[in-house]
């Protein structure tokens, strides 16, 4: 099987390193040599860390759209800029693989669609979770269960971040460690911010409720300028902080939230350490599955590329080689009721805020706790204030119980 790339940053170089290096094997497995032949690049001149594709790199992408040789398309640049060229590749009834998180979140229910039109296999393992297969593991339980609940951690820079931050590391000293280990880009952004976390619960909640969601739609609070100080006051020996995303099904349709969340230390979703995610999924009659694994890094991410392409190379030799999914409708995100420890305040500002609150919200002030109150207006309050807020999590030692919907 022939493979285009596009994109040969941390990830792609990566994966032509590892196509390399487990030719035979992936062979073995695919039924079939799995071989780049071309890659698509911005400077096809710069010297990188991998074997070059056998007809090296061109800043072309029409030349790998017009090949008649390529079978499929590996694109790992990133970016909603893609959605044309996915597209293109689709409707020529090639299949396409991808871990573009921020391209499935917006335009995912239209590129499965168009898979499923021309018979052509979309699959985007390596979009969510790094090495944790958590799209086939939430596909194979949606055929039998109705899932109810999808969440975990799920971006490996922030959780590297937390550790190193809850160990006594300050926030700029901890973001350098991660960029020297391949964990963090230059720019941090998304991830600190949390829309990475918000894109792939957008790529969770398509399948796992056929929700549509856009990823500013969920109620959102990140993790940067978080302190050691911060922490060490705000939490007990006990518990541990992530910044955790999920999403769940209700009666009157989906909500959830991305932020920091205080956990037992005994939880399931406090268990991830350094850049490892977590992920769970619940639904009836199975109950809850839960995962955990590398979720940053070229390595990981590249490892689920090689088993989606190997799971292309399997499905051109079916009679229908397409995933068939549930329709996925736009929805309106319901905001959460949650309750929350707000730290990084002197008390001038914190005796401001509690004047703000609305009527009858439960606060306390000795404990600098507030809620349950609606979601987006306690975002809107720590913004307001420039408040740091740790979202508390009360319930059952997997992973405790979402908060209760309005």
């Amino acid at each position: 099987m022939n493979i285009a790339l596009i994109g040969v940053g941390n990830v792609g170089a990566a994966l032509l390193r590892q196509l390399h290096g487990r030719a035979a094997r992936v062979a073995r497995e695919a039924g079939e040599p799995v071989t780049v032949l071309r890659a698509a690049v911005r400077d096809p001149r710069k010297v990188r860390d991998c074997p070059d594709p056998i007809f090296g790199y061109t800043r072309d992408v029409g030349e790998v759209l017009t090949d008649a040789r390529i079978d499929a398309l590996v694109e790992l640049a990133g970016g909603e800029d893609w959605l044309p060229v996915l597209s293109s590749f689709l409707r020529s009834r090639r299949p396409v693989v991808t871990a573009n998180k921020a391209l499935l979140a917006r335009h995912g229910p239209a590129l499965l669609a168009l898979a499923e039109q021309h018979g052509a296999p979309l699959r985007f393992e390596a979009a969510v979770g790094g090495a944790v297969p958590i799209i086939r593991t939430l596909l194979d339980s949606r055929r039998v269960d109705h899932l109810t609940y999808v969440g975990g951690v799920l971006n490996g820079t922030a959780n590297f971040l937390l550790d190193r931050i809850a160990g006594g590391t300050d926030y700029e000293t901890a973001l350098e460690e991660a960029r020297q280990a391949g964990f963090a880009e230059a720019d941090p952004s998304d991830d600190v911010d949390g829309l990475d976390a918000a894109r792939k619960l957008s790529v969770l909640a398509q399948l796992a409720f056929g929700a549509a969601v856009p990823p500013e739609a969920w109620p959102r609070a990140g993790i940067a300028r978080l302190g050691p100080r911060m922490l060490r006051a705000a939490l007990r020996p006990d518990e541990r902080v992530k910044l955790v995303a999920e999403a769940w099904e209700t009666t009157d349709g989906v909500t959830g939230y991305v932020g920091p969340a205080i956990l037992p230390a005994s939880a399931f979703l406090a268990r991830p350490s350094g850049a490892e995610n977590a992920v769970v999924i619940d639904g009836t009659p199975g109950g809850p599955t839960a995962l955990m694994g590398l979720g940053a890094g070229g390595d990981a991410t590249a490892s689920q590329v090689v088993a989606d392409l190997v799971a292309v190379a399997r499905a051109r030799r079916a009679a229908d080689p397409v995933e068939h999914l549930m329709p996925v409708e736009p929805v309106e995100v319901l905001s959460p009721r949650l309750s929350a420890r707000l730290v990084g305040l002197n008390p001038r500002s914190l005796n401001a805020l509690w004047g703000q609150l609305p009527p009858g919200t439960p606060h306390d002030p000795d404990a600098r706790l507030v809620g349950p109150m609606d979601a987006r207006s306690l975002l809107a309050l720590a913004d307001r204030y420039g408040v740091h807020l740790l979202i508390e999590r009360r319930g059952g030692a997997l992973l405790q119980a979402p908060p209760a919907p309005l």
